[in-house]
């Protein structure tokens, strides 16, 4: 089937539009995407206008091979940069360049109402179903990675169903590629059964297995991140250039199945992390003073109780005793397990922890070197509002909640000059 108007700028009637800068032209879209795809092929070119054959060629058959592009898109960045070329002084062979964007994006349209048609046969239910259509989008462009979303509330991270991809085809190494990420991270479309998620901070995994560790994503640590996604790329590139035949393909496919594990993925966490338990504690109610008998009337405790319990029926907060006792309270809920992890980096997960267990007993588990000369290790909570001691008991810290994160920083020791006390 031919493609429509609607898709071919060339079949349309020419208007005569207002005057653009040359700025403006260059900045647009298509432009970049041009410039960027084909300096991946030829890095050593400064300029790729005026554009000849063999560019447009090159550029055509790399956006075939990437397989997301939509023909109202290709057609769009063909505009920009016939607009942006003709503004050069260059000029247009449409003799040349039409028939071949003419050609790419009829059969963009094509595969489109193919794509269409498959997708309404094989969709029972409406929802959750688009958004698993959607995660496997470009599964086979070489260029994307995949983000997976961890839900944090449990004491082990939990994998929300769907997964999501995004391309690094169009990423410009040498231009801040960190921040160019974290700009796609943040307009990406993610599956609606995430949830409301922290786009504001990414980790990654270099594994598919329920325990792979997480990194955080950052400048510190992007350039390794960087080279395991190269590799990673040339490594499906090489698959794609071997010859189909039925052998080679399931030969191919049993060493897929032995390297997905180890596949390099984009993660990000949900927002109700750390969420308020469902147990709540009850309220106590003291003896009643002559002072407080006007208000005993106001009194509504949070859950009813024909006798509610008096302090000393509560073992662990009997100040009547004198010594503190060690039996936990059965209205408060235990801390279970710890995570101890740096900004960037996660070093132990889901360390059991006992009524003996300490923070300083936490920190040389996970961490078995000590802190180069003049430095010290210290322990904070998630949020770093509170600072804990290091030969504090954890679960007299820490509790209303059945697992938390410890996070590690390194700060300097200050030196204490006496004589100014």
């Amino acid at each position: 089937m031919p493609a429509t108007r609607k898709h071919l700028h060339i079949s349309k009637p020419r208007r005569r539009q207002r005057s653009v800068s040359l700025t403006t032209r260059a900045s647009r879209c298509g432009v970049k995407n041009y410039v960027n795809v084909l300096k991946n092929l030829h890095p050593s070119v400064e300029s790729f206008f005026p554009v000849t054959k063999q560019y447009l060629q090159e550029y055509i058959d790399a956006k075939k091979k990437q397989g997301t592009i939509k023909a109202n898109s290709l057609d769009q960045y063909f505009q920009h940069i016939e607009s942006y070329n003709m503004a050069l002084g260059h000029g247009w062979d449409s003799q040349e360049f039409e028939p071949m964007m003419r050609d790419v994006l009829e059969e963009l349209v094509q595969n489109e109402e193919r794509s269409g048609n498959q997708r309404k046969t094989t969709s029972t239910t409406t929802g959750d179903d688009d958004e698993e259509i959607f995660s496997q989008d470009g599964a086979n462009d070489p260029s994307s990675i995949q983000i997976v979303c961890f839900e944090k509330s449990h004491p082990s991270p939990i994998k929300i169903e769907r997964n999501a991809r995004i391309s690094f085809a169009n990423i410009d190494p040498n231009a801040e590629p960190l921040q160019q990420i974290y700009g796609m991270i943040a307009s990406a479309k993610l599956p609606k059964k995430w949830g409301k998620v922290d786009r504001s901070t990414i980790y990654y995994r270099s594994g598919t297995w329920k325990d792979a560790p997480h990194f955080g994503l950052s400048d510190d640590n992007f350039k390794l991140f960087w080279e395991e996604w190269s590799n990673q790329k040339n490594q499906k590139d090489q698959k794609d250039q071997i010859q189909r035949d039925q052998n080679q393909r399931d030969q191919i496919q049993r060493d897929q199945s032995h390297k997905e594990g180890n596949e390099l993925q984009l993660v990000i966490y949900t927002k109700q992390r750390n969420a308020t338990p469902a147990m709540t504690i009850q309220p106590l109610q003291l003896s009643p003073t002559p002072n407080d008998e006007s208000m005993a009337t106001n009194h509504v405790p949070l859950t009813p109780r024909k006798s509610p319990p008096r302090l000393q029926q509560v073992p662990a907060l009997d100040f009547s005793s004198g010594a503190e006792s060690s039996t936990p309270s059965p209205t408060f809920m235990q801390l279970k397990s710890v995570t101890i992890r740096s900004s960037n980096r996660i070093y132990k997960q889901n360390i059991a922890v006992t009524d003996k267990t300490t923070f300083s007993s936490l920190l040389s588990f996970a961490i078995k070197k000590t802190p180069p000369p003049g430095k010290q290790f210290v322990l904070q909570s998630e949020d770093g509002e509170l600072e804990y001691m290091p030969e504090d008991p954890v679960r007299k810290v820490i509790y209303g909640t059945i697992h938390a994160d410890v996070v590690v920083k390194m700060e300097d020791i200050r030196e204490v000059d006496f004589s100014q006390f």
